[in-house]
This record gives structure tokens, C-alpha cells and sequence, in this order.
């Protein structure tokens, strides 16, 4: 079986407010992360994991190795292999880039295509930590940053992060990551949503985000980059 999730974030306390994550501290978090894992993920299945496994590389090395499963990794911009267009040096981030294969991750890249399969069904999907670039006209939402990393909108379906569980799926645009439902997704949960025929669907923290979207700001949480 193939899994997806994104956006752990081990050891972050801050997270726990930000996403409404029902934790008491940041040990309790990762304690109940890698269990919620574990009870998914067999030794024998493959992960996706779509970025932002923790902001502070120390908490890889630590904590990757508890994992089951075949883990590859889609970067996100708070992990530490991360390259920013405006690095002048890229050298550091591909360190970073060896460290992370040696603690485990299986392959690391910044975008594929997959296809995911459920019985009869095949969908070809696209990986990618960011969501859709917007398109002139639709707005920003109140995030214009990583432009340069955002998959372009050709018609193709996409599974992101980056932004904790604001929707779970926006058009062809599927949120994998962990707040809201505190699971991973198997390919069989992402073909369900795919198949839906719902074009926006909720996650369970949306509303709260809604709810509280100029105190999150005021403590310095912008949409997305937590």
C-alpha cells in the first residue's frame, strides 16, 4: 500500500496552537505522530512524505528511524535540504541533502508523478510540497511566497502540503497533510476524494483557521508557514 502525509513538524511547539493539534506538549505530539504512523504503515508499504518533517534536522535523524515503511521525501521549505531561490549557498542544503538519505529517507525530490491505484482504478497523480501556482485573477489567499517552487496548473491532479489542512481538496488540488485528521492517507483515501464529486471539501480544522485567522496572523503564523 502507498501512503501520503506531510507537515509533522516534530518538536515544534508552536504548531500545536497554530494547527489546533490536541496535545498537551511537543512530546506527547510525537509520541502519538510515530504510534498514529506506525498503526498505518507496515515495514512492507511506501510512504510519500510531502515536506516539513521538522524544522530542526537533529529531530530527523532522531525520529525517521521509528518509521515504518519505504519513506521518500518531497521537500518542503522548512526542511533543511531545502534549496531557496535566493540562496547564495546551495552547497549547505545538499549536505543536508545526504544527511537525510543517510538517515533513511529513500529518495528525495522536489516534484514527481505517480500512479496511484485502487482495483480497477489508476490515476495519475503529481507530488509537490506546494500547492497550485495561482493564475492571474484568482487571487493569492494571502500567500504569494515560493512562486518558483509551485507546480504550474495544467489539468493535472496534485497532492500538496504546505498549507496544514486549510481545505482538504480544492478542485484537482488534494491537502495530505497530517492536522485536521491527524492520519495518514492511503491511495485508496486519495482515489475516494479524487472520485468525489464535491469540488471543494473541508477539512476538520478549516473552520477553526477561519475562526481565528487574525490571531493566528497577529502571533506570526502566515497561512501555510508554520
Amino acid at each position: 500500500m502507498v501512503f501520503f502525509t506531510s507537515d509533522l513538524h516534530f518538536s515544534h511547539t508552536n504548531v500545536i496552537n497554530y494547527c489546533n493539534r490536541p496535545y498537551a506538549d511537543i512530546v506527547e505530539m510525537n509520541l502519538a505522530i510515530i504510534a498514529q504512523w506506525n498503526s498505518q504503515v507496515t515495514p512492507e508499504d511506501t510512504v510519500y512524505f510531502l515536506g516539513d518533517f521538522s524544522l530542526n534536522a537533529k529531530y530527523v535523524e532522531q525520529y525517521l528511524p521509528l518509521l515504518n515503511g519505504s519513506i521518500h521525501l518531497i521537500t518542503g521549505n522548512h526542511d533543511k535540504n531545502f534549496i531557496r531561490p535566493e540562496s547564495s549557498k546551495p552547497q549547505k542544503a545538499l549536505k543536508m541533502q545526504e544527511k537525510y538519505l543517510a538517515w533513511g529517507f529513500k529518495t528525495i525530490q522536489a516534484s514527481i508523478y505517480i500512479t496511484i491505484t485502487k482495483g480497477d482504478v489508476e490515476k495519475v497523480v503529481q507530488l509537490c510540497h506546494f500547492p497550485f501556482a495561482p493564475k492571474p485573477g484568482d487571487g493569492t489567499n494571502g500567500d504569494i511566497r515560493y512562486l518558483d517552487h509551485r507546480p504550474i496548473d495544467k489539468g493535472q491532479l496534485l497532492l500538496h502540503g504546505h498549507s496544514h489542512s486549510f481545505h482538504r481538496k480544492n478542485g484537482r488540488m488534494i491537502d495530505v497533510g497530517f492536522d485536521g485528521d491527524l492520519k495518514l492517507f492511503s491511495e485508496h483515501d486519495i482515489i475516494d476524494l479524487i472520485q468525489d464529486e464535491r469540488e471543494y471539501i473541508p477539512s476538520p480544522i478549516t473552520q477553526y483557521y477561519l475562526d481565528n485567522k487574525e490571531r493566528l496572523i497577529l502571533k506570526g503564523s502566515k497561512h501555510g508557514d508554520y
